[in-house]
């Protein structure tokens, strides 16, 4: 097995949404191997749609499967910024951060 094999990266769009008249990439990244327990090693990336530029590279495990960030109200504008909502984790990109994409 080579070491390239190791570090295998699984990257898809789950969704694109708008905020602040920016378009952004919602973007699941799943890095092989798992851990020894045998969990995935999932992270979620928040990309400027046009430039590619990425605004936020978290760990994140939204539930069981990442279509749930597709469900109304998921992903929604607040005073604070963008939450990202999964079943039981949550994500806020700042205003500033998004800011970056202009």
């Amino acid at each position: 097995m080579s070491l390239a094999a190791c570090d295998v990266t699984t990257r898809s769009v789950v969704t694109t949404t708008t905020y602040r008249g920016v378009d952004l990439d919602i973007i699941r990244l799943e890095k092989q191997p798992r851990t020894s327990q045998g969990d995935a090693q999932e992270s979620v990336v928040v990309q400027c749609a046009v430039s590619g530029q990425v605004l936020l590279t978290q760990r994140f495990f939204p539930g069981p499967d990442w279509s749930v960030l597709r469900d109304p109200g998921r992903i929604t504008p607040t005073a604070e910024g963008l939450v990202i909502q999964g079943v039981s984790e949550r994500i806020v990109l700042r205003p500033s951060q998004v800011a970056a994409c202009s």
